[in-house]
């Protein structure tokens, strides 16, 4: 064998070496692994579009109910109040990032910025605000989770119960505490950190102080021990409410609410209380193979659930179809447009986008648009078939996800009304539509995954399958 073969050979077997030594280590390592498990089925100039899931079983499963507050119909008198308003000139908003839920209007210059420690100015973004003739027009949105679904948490050691909203348009965790002497406060479980030999008091910020258009709350900042389900969360952080006001509002947003918690679910940098938010902490806790949840909201109580570290294949029908993230902070994609029927309601050259929020009840349309999109549902037959009414289509990066009208349209004795509402959210990237727990996420198991700095974050959409 001549000397130059001989060479070829020995560069041939360390380059076979190198690609299987490379191989071993792929397959080891972790995030390559949560790169493998999705497929690419659409490509546009920026890269994979949409994303196809690859089944996975859930981790963690933990059950769902449904928490309405002024009776069975409180969602509907919810969408009939904003309606009545909006064709009385008022455009109510949501200031993005802002108000205890990520989703409850703020507007600074109304309210003032005198308090402990805001989170509101925290995560300041330029907004597109309204003009200062125009501002008796604008009115901070409220009420959005008047039918919301909980779940159960336990909090310190020996653990007291919370039954918190699990809620992902915001990102820190609430608990109501035991020194909330406030009427709101009386009707919910509290904590009580006395009762916990885990409870550490935090330091930085001593004191929280939220204020925005419908309350106030003020609390502290503290760290114990936090279960969901089977996982458990050493030294989380977390906020206790000491007080919930109205703040001047003519309606009290605590009377409307019941509120006993919040598990905040969106990402890092929407975060105010200092520390890990808690599904990273269940990220890292837990070592998940899979860094994502779902929802899935059954037609009865018994069957709704959230799902950490993967999605329950008897729970959806098909494929499930994930889209990027446009900026970790609400979870929100591109949105291409939204059809009425075959009419289109909002302008190509606008920016929209779409905001997935599990503690808001109803989907939004911008005030933009809000005239024309009810335009489509008046001098239509109100009855229970609610054949009169057109199919409402989002396209997300050429896909199209659709709402029948009888997933979308609620029926009181002779009231039937669209379960939307108009809210605004000024900022400088454009228009926000929003899609809710009891409007959409009913209809759709809907995914929620984490990047891993080589594929970005997402938000996966299939139909629900409803025994």
């Amino acid at each position: 064998m001549g000397a130059c073969r001989a060479y070829q050979l020995v560069v041939s077997f360390m380059l076979l070496l190198s690609k299987a030594t490379a191989q071993e280590n792929a397959n080891n390592d972790p995030s390559s692994y949560y790169h493998k498990q999705l497929t690419c089925d659409k490509y546009d100039e920026e890269g994979c579009s949409v994303y196809r899931h690859i089944n996975h079983s859930p981790e963690h499963t933990i059950p769902l109910k449904r928490h309405v507050l002024h009776g069975k119909h409180s969602v509907l008198q919810m969408a009939v109040r904003n309606h009545e308003l909006f064709r009385n000139g008022k455009v109510s908003y949501a200031k993005r990032g802002e108000g205890v839920f990520g989703s409850i209007g703020y507007n600074k210059g109304h309210h003032g910025d005198k308090g402990s420690s805001h989170i509101h100015d925290k995560r300041y973004v330029n907004l597109r605000t309204p003009k200062k003739s125009d501002i008796e027009k604008y009115i901070p949105i409220h009420g959005t989770k008047d039918s919301l679904y909980v779940g159960e948490i336990r909090v310190g050691s020996p653990p007291q119960v919370v039954r918190p909203i699990f809620d992902t348009g915001s990102t820190n965790l609430w608990v109501v505490g035991e020194s909330c002497k406030d009427p709101s406060c009386l009707r919910v479980a509290k904590y009580n950190p006395r009762r916990s030999s885990t409870f550490r008091l935090l330091q930085n910020p001593l004191k929280i102080h939220v204020k925005f258009g419908t309350g106030e709350i003020e609390g502290y900042a503290a760290q114990d021990t936090i279960s969901i389900g089977d996982i458990h969360i050493p030294r989380q952080n977390f906020a206790v409410v000491e007080s919930e006001q109205p703040g001047g509002s003519e309606e009290n947003i605590f009377d409307k609410i019941n509120f006993e918690g919040i598990v905040g679910l969106a990402f890092p940098e929407m975060s105010s209380v200092p520390g890990v938010p808690v599904f990273d902490n269940i990220a890292i806790l837990k070592n998940m193979k899979h860094k994502e949840f779902a929802f899935y909201i059954g037609e009865s109580d018994e069957e709704s659930k959230l799902m950490f570290g993967g999605v329950d294949p008897d729970c959806y029908e098909g494929e499930i179809k994930l889209f990027p993230v446009v900026r970790e902070h609400y979870w929100e994609v591109k949105l291409d447009a939204v059809y009425v029927g075959s009419e289109k309601i909002c302008s190509d050259e606008d920016n929209q986008y779409l905001i997935f929020d599990s503690g808001t009840s109803l989907n939004t349309i911008p005030s933009d648009y809000f005239d024309r999109f009810m335009s489509y549902f008046k001098n239509k037959i109100c009855n229970g078939d609610f054949e009169d009414y057109p199919t409402i289509t989002y396209v997300i990066n050429g896909v199209k996800i659709k709402l029948e009208p009888h997933q979308y349209m609620m029926k009181y004795k002779d009231t039937c009304t669209p379960a939307y509402m108009q809210l605004d959210v000024p900022s400088e990237f454009g228009n926000a539509f929003i899609v809710g727990s009891n409007a959409f996420m009913k209809h759709y198991v809907t995914v929620f995954r984490r990047g891993d700095g080589r594929q970005p974050s997402m938000v996966g959409i299939a139909p629900s399958k409803h025994t």
